[in-house]
């Protein structure tokens, strides 16, 4: 049932997307930011439907009247540079077959960004598209915070399965961007209904983001506090309303969300966090070594490690034994995160 109404949406959305490009620009954001093909169970996850309104959304564009050209400006000269690069970069990969996997998706990315910089020139515009990306990622939000409460916090929440959220840290930091867009439009509608349930929705997503167990989250869930205590105007609510989270942490989440903050305490001895470190490490010895070849996306990883140590062989001998340890090190923690 779920396949049926996303292909008949799509078949639907392409004779508006064709006569007014804009509506293709946010359906194309909504499948790229909620993947809602995940949700479905069987043919609709196999199609490229993205692809599709991707396509019908450029052909739209192409033969309307809309703005074809792309504001010049710090962000998107930057962007254009940047895309050239990586696109450049990738030509000199340590694995090309690794590697352009991962820019086909990116460029896409970037794609529609300057699509929408291209168009995106009206309140009611942007308004749009902040209600789509609050939509899209909102779901998952609600949907994980339903699910610590019924679970007792005692699972991970997880995004939708072979997409750029579907790790447990992804999808918290993507929910952690979502919550001052949901606020932005909470404070903005006229309607105290859609305002009380866009709270509701926020005070959801936090919950989700405490049932992720991702301790990164949970650092930058404590920064986006004391942002929103600094600029909010009616700080007495919002203190209310953070005691109350605070409140349900504490008698509601499992001794494992306990033991699992308990673990920062011990940086130096976590592996997890150790990998990450290492990476970090790897990662900027191949920039000091290679900059600006030979690396690609993800450069520094599993399929990549074994052709890098055989061309650093080539280098010195200390160089060569030091950047060996490195990766072993990086890899080792990279198992176990």
């Amino acid at each position: 049932m779920r396949d049926l109404f996303l292909v008949v949406f799509v078949a639907i959305s392409l004779i508006y997307i064709l006569r007014y490009p804009f509506v293709g620009i946010l359906v194309w954001e909504f499948f790229t930011l909620m993947n809602p093909q995940q949700e479905a169970y069987g043919m609709a996850r196999t199609l490229p439907l993205n692809m599709i309104v991707a396509g019908a959304t450029l052909l739209g564009w192409l033969v309307s009247p809309e703005p074809k050209k792309i504001p010049r400006n710090a962000i998107t000269t930057v962007s254009l540079i940047f895309l050239a690069w990586m696109t450049f970069n990738s030509f000199f990969a340590f694995d090309p077959s690794w590697s352009w996997p991962y820019w086909d998706r990116t460029w896409r990315v970037f794609a529609l960004g300057f699509l929408i910089a291209a168009t995106a020139n009206t309140k009611a515009r942007i308004d749009a598209l902040i209600w789509v990306a609050a939509i899209s990622l909102m779901y998952y939000g609600v949907k994980g915070g339903v699910f610590t409460v019924m679970t007792g916090g005692a699972h991970k929440v997880f995004g939708p399965e072979s997409t750029i959220i579907g790790d447990n840290n992804q999808l918290a930091l993507a929910l952690l961007m979502t919550i001052p867009l949901i606020e932005y439009l909470r404070t903005s509608t006229p309607s105290k209904t859609l305002s009380l349930v866009l709270a509701g929705c926020m005070a959801s997503t936090t919950v989700a983001v405490l049932g992720s167990y991702s301790r990164g989250a949970y650092i930058a869930m404590g920064a986006l506090a004391v942002f929103f205590l600094y600029h909010s105007k009616r700080r007495f609510l919002y203190l209310l309303a953070g005691g109350a989270i605070a409140v349900f942490a504490v008698y509601f989440m499992p001794q494992s969300f306990f033991d699992r903050i308990d673990t920062m305490n011990s940086l130096n001895t976590d592996n997890s966090f150790q990998g990450r470190v290492m990476a970090w490490q790897v990662a900027f010895s191949l920039c000091l070594g290679s900059f600006s070849f030979r690396c690609g996306f993800y450069g520094p990883n599993c399929r990549a490690s074994s052709i890098t140590i055989s061309r650093m062989k080539s280098t010195t001998q200390p160089t060569a034994s030091i950047f060996r340890c490195s990766v072993s090190t990086a890899l080792s923690g990279w198992r176990s995160i």
